[in-house]
């Protein structure tokens, strides 16, 4: 089982190496909730994804 800890400024940028293909990740944490469209793709990749509550304005 592989696992993730990423804060989210990573979420939009390229890599320039690519370690492990993204189906093999089953768990992302991060700091706070990706925008949508990046939280379809994660999930649709079949990965979890972990983050704080968001505070209420």
């Amino acid at each position: 089982r592989i696992t993730v800890l990423a804060d989210h400024s990573k979420f939009d940028r390229s890599a320039r190496y690519r370690t492990l293909p993204h189906s093999a990740i089953a768990t992302i944490i991060t700091d706070q909730k990706p925008a949508p469209d990046i939280l379809t793709a994660i999930e649709g990749a079949g990965a979890e994804v972990l983050y704080p509550p968001q505070n209420p304005s």
